[in-house]
């Protein structure tokens, strides 16, 4: 088991991160407004035909548009209608990227972390597991 805790360059490691999926990639965050980072998933789909589930808290700031790419290359992407906060992303079962940072550009600018997390079965089962049940009440 290995983790990694950044304070900056969080963007580049969530795209880094994203490079690595081999199968699937599920994502629950309350703001996803990164065009950079919804571009890096699409390329990721269209490359490796990977499976996305994408699950983000319907509001203003979300809008729909931003998403219809991802969703055209087959991403499947769901909107909370119950507030959510979190912000995390499971890739292959393996790795386990959370913390305070929202997807979007504003987050570039704000005091944001995540922690990512490699190889730890009980960690990745456990936000597997908390995505599936709110994915399911979406």
């Amino acid at each position: 088991m290995k983790t990694n805790v950044f304070f900056d360059g969080i963007q580049e490691q969530i795209i880094k991160h994203i490079n690595v999926a081999k199968r699937e990639i599920i994502i629950a965050v309350a703001w996803f407004t990164d065009p950079v980072i919804i571009s890096a998933l699409c390329s990721k789909i269209k490359r490796d035909r990977i499976d996305v589930k994408i699950l983000i808290y319907k509001d203003k700031i979300n809008k729909k548009d931003l998403y219809l790419r991802l969703y055209n290359n087959g991403a499947e992407v769901k909107f909370s209608e119950i507030m959510m906060h979190n912000k995390f992303c499971v890739i292959d079962k393996f790795i386990v990227v959370n913390g305070s940072y929202n997807w979007t550009q504003k987050a570039n600018h704000n005091n944001e972390n995540i922690q990512i997390s490699y190889d730890n079965e009980v960690l990745s089962s456990a936000f597997v597991k908390e995505f599936n049940r709110l994915f399911s009440r979406a």
